[in-house]
């Protein structure tokens, strides 16, 4: 009887400990389920507004939102290299796709064929033409010329350069003075060769042939393919011939751009200049390990141009689309979302009348390295810069320049005709209806 006494008493116990283990356990899982998303009770909208992205940051300005207007947002991160092959094969299978869609500017085209964004000049969306920046605008319409995407970050390049190091090889420091020595590509690459023949230094212009390519190919004013044609071959022919000539005169490191060794030479090698829209700034340079560096911003040689930038849509298949487009509206068409952008991210915005005001201009979030970001990127660069139309066939033009940029690397190709040769055998297996 005792034993049996015993045996119940211990059985009880257990049974009081796992049931106390699943309580805390609900407890903890329902604390964390409102912190993350407080807000999915007494939502306007029976459930969330879905966002896939990459960028984790933007939590905070999603957490903000849905405080504010009682809107329960779920913001889904991935891998921005798989976006678009998850966007494609969700429609394909009849998944559930993103209330707001994130076009990034390389994958544009691809987007665009797939027709799952609304017209936003339509309603209920009206946006209205002067509310934006139009640089760039021409790139996120679709076939019938109606705006799918308004851009969410100023993707506008300046050039970052290491004053230092610019002081050292061509004796000057001061912006002005550099965009003055160094006012075209062929200029710099003159000056670094004798520096680097005179001297003996071990002198690097960019940490890889990548981050001197994705400049000048975006400095390229016309469609690179249109009619399946390619218009660029002499352009393009021209820029593997400079990689080769970086790559032999070791005016590079023989690195792959957004490899942990490319990361690692920003920080501690002796490459001096950076292509740099405001993006850059915030995610790269910004989180550099060695703060011993510092790098400032200029003209780029030759002019300003766009690299990167993403664009916001709102789906066709949306149940939330008035909401969803609020949150849009809200952070890239307004003036708190201006304000908001600068002050937590150092992002410009395409909010047109924000650049009416000195006081967003020079804000004090804007201001880098004892330069005014603003004033830079928006007063000169923007009036002083080309903006490449995004072909049809953009992504695979990418593939192929990328490709060839990689067997560059590798010594594949000895001078610019056989890289040309590797480029065009490669964009037409991409693209076999390409017109010689």
């Amino acid at each position: 009887m005792h034993k049996t006494n015993k045996k119940l008493i211990l059985i009880t116990l257990l049974f009081f400990i796992v049931f106390s283990i699943f309580v805390i356990g609900e407890f903890l899982l329902l604390r964390y389920q409102s912190n993350k998303d407080p807000l999915i009770k007494d939502s306007k909208i029976k459930d969330s507004i879905l966002i896939w992205g990459w960028d984790e940051s933007l939590n905070k300005s999603f957490s903000e939102y849905s405080k504010k207007n009682n809107v329960s947002i779920k913001y889904e991160l991935i891998d921005s290299n798989d976006y678009l092959r998850i966007l494609q094969s969700s429609l394909a299978v009849n998944k559930k796709i993103p209330d707001i869609v994130f076009m990034e500017r390389d994958q544009i085209s691809d987007l665009i064929d797939l027709g799952l964004c609304e017209d936003l000049g339509k309603k209920p969306f009206n946006i209205l033409s002067e509310d934006f920046l139009h640089y760039n605008i021409d790139n996120y319409k679709d076939k019938d010329n109606n705006i799918i995407g308004i851009p969410y970050d100023i993707a506008i390049s300046a050039l970052a350069y290491r004053s230092d190091l610019t002081e050292k090889y061509f004796n000057v420091k001061d912006r002005k003075l550099v965009e003055d020595k160094l006012y075209s590509w062929d200029i710099l690459f003159e000056n670094a060769l004798e520096v680097k023949n005179r001297s003996k230094e071990d002198i690097k212009l960019f940490p890889s042939i990548r981050d001197y390519a994705v400049m000048v190919i975006n400095q390229y004013d016309k469609k690179l393919i249109e009619n399946d044609k390619l218009n660029c071959k002499e352009y393009v022919e021209d820029i593997f011939g400079d990689c080769i000539f970086l790559r032999d005169n070791e005016l590079v490191y023989p690195i792959c751009q957004w490899s942990p060794e490319w990361y690692y030479y920003i920080d501690y090698g002796n490459s001096i200049f950076l292509p740099c829209p405001p993006w850059f700034l915030h995610y790269v340079i910004e989180n550099m390990e060695n703060k011993n560096i510092h790098y400032n911003i200029m003209m780029p040689p030759e002019g300003g141009f766009i690299w990167g930038g993403t664009a916001w849509g709102i789906s066709k298949q949306s149940n939330h689309k008035e909401e969803a487009f609020k949150l849009l509206k809200w952070l890239l068409l307004s003036e708190e979302g201006a304000y908001h952008n600068i002050n937590d991210y150092r992002l410009l915005t395409h909010y047109a009348h924000s650049y009416n005001e000195d006081k967003f201009i020079y804000s004090k979030k804007l201001i880098f390295e004892n330069q005014a970001m603003g004033e830079i990127y928006m007063r000169e660069i923007y009036n002083n810069m080309k903006v490449r139309p995004i072909s049809e066939y953009e992504t695979k033009f990418n593939c192929a320049f990328d490709y060839t940029l990689e067997c560059i690397l590798k010594h594949e190709a000895n001078n610019s005709k056989e890289a040309m040769e590797i480029f065009i055998s490669k964009i037409k297996n991409l693209i076999p209806e390409l017109i010689d």
